[in-house]
């Protein structure tokens, strides 16, 4: 069984899964990854730390969007997947865009706060509504 961490959807089928990379190959050519040598272009494409399984409509959605155009539509890991990718651009020296810069920035400061307000809201409806008020 796997449990897509972009989409929290569950399943026992692997031909409803893709393998992805968490920055995107066209994105890396995009940031000059282009001009690297062939010997590091297939370093970077095989690397296990920067491929993920993933169910294949959320990696085709993805495509090769950097983290200013396209988050994991499962918010509650939308910091892991910031950090992950953080990961990869250090491992790589990957130099960023101002606008992802900016945008990853952006959602580590607030998905913290939407990952417990997803908890909150699970919370709020098996307690009923009189629970609103209290946050």
């Amino acid at each position: 069984m796997w449990v897509c961490p972009y989409t929290g959807r569950v399943t026992k089928n692997p031909t409803d899964l893709d393998v992805d990379h968490l920055v995107a190959l066209g994105e890396i050519d995009a940031a000059g990854g282009n001009s690297w040598p062939i010997e590091r272009r297939t370093a970077f494409a095989n690397d296990p730390d920067n491929l993920i399984s993933v169910y294949k409509g959320s990696n085709r959605s993805k495509g090769d969007k950097d983290a200013y155009l396209w988050l994991p539509p499962n918010i509650a890991n939308c910091t892991w997947y910031l950090e992950e990718r953080s990961q990869v651009w250090e491992k790589y020296n990957i130099q960023i865009d101002s606008d992802e810069k900016s945008s990853v920035e952006f959602f580590l400061n607030k998905c913290p706060k939407h990952e417990k307000g997803i908890k909150l809201n699970r919370v709020r409806r098996w307690l009923g509504t009189w629970f609103d008020g209290l946050f």
